[in-house]
């Protein structure tokens, strides 16, 4: 990664290989036009290599551009799993207990998803701490009232001294997938309160301790670009390094 904190890591997305091989130590990140993907394979949720919890949750979205946006998502990731594991994507084993990280039933492969008003970011290691999110850049009228309340004191300044539009809605939404990836890679998700992880405003790479269950444990936070238009950041151990990054 590179060393600047305020220097972007701008990912040299390539296709997507028939079977991905994840090297020892890296963590490698996957994006996905769910649109795309959707329109390709219909989003139908009868149609979609997926178990009957997730038919389940699919049928219960009200409008139809979100059930097609998750059935997309959870396909991809389905697939790409699968691509590691040299099996069909309907027979990756994957668990969801309630209220619980995803994860892999007897399998030494970690993974995390995120996806955002039609794009998804899949990341892939060998093991936990990993966590991901993506965020589409979108006019946030309240982006100073939110950091004043998630946000600690060095973003809160951040937000505050950037300029109004599309700066300030980087800079705010640089910050919140930061703590999204952070909060997500020890499976707590938002039972921790966003203003007790400082995870910082800029993009470059954060080591820090996250306080998760009891335990204190190691993190290294990054951002990137995932589309022109869409902010991803990673969090994982610090002796992971960036392998491959993908367009599925």
């Amino acid at each position: 990664m590179l060393a600047d904190e305020r220097t972007w890591w701008q990912p040299d997305w390539v296709a997507a290989p028939r079977s991905p091989a994840l090297r020892p130590g890296c963590c490698d990140l996957w994006r996905v036009d769910l649109d795309d993907l959707a329109a390709r394979s219909g989003g139908d949720p009868a149609c979609a290599p997926l178990d009957p919890l997730e038919r389940e949750r699919a049928a219960r979205f009200v409008f139809e551009r979100h059930r097609r946006a998750y059935v997309a998502a959870r396909t991809a990731l389905r697939r790409v799993l699968g691509a590691y594991l040299g099996l069909e994507a309907g027979e990756v084993p994957l668990v969801a207990a309630p209220f619980e990280r995803p994860y892999l039933s007897g399998r030494a492969l970690d993974f995390n998803l995120s996806h955002s008003d039609g794009v998804a970011l899949i990341a892939v290691a060998a093991a936990p701490p990993l966590g991901v999110d993506v965020e589409r850049l979108r006019p946030l009228p309240d982006a100073l009232e939110l950091a004043q309340r998630l946000y600690v004191a060095e973003e809160i300044d951040r937000v505050v001294a950037a300029q109004e539009g599309e700066p300030r809605q980087r800079v705010f939404l640089t910050c919140w997938t930061r703590k999204e990836a952070v909060m997500k890679s020890t499976g707590v998700g938002l039972r921790v309160e966003p203003n007790t992880v400082a995870c910082g405003a800029l993009p470059g790479p954060r080591e820090l301790v996250f306080r998760s269950r009891g335990e204190a444990v190691p993190l290294r936070v990054s951002s990137f670009a995932v589309y022109d238009d869409a902010i991803g950041a990673v969090a994982f151990a610090p002796g992971v390094v960036p392998g491959g990054t993908f367009t599925y």
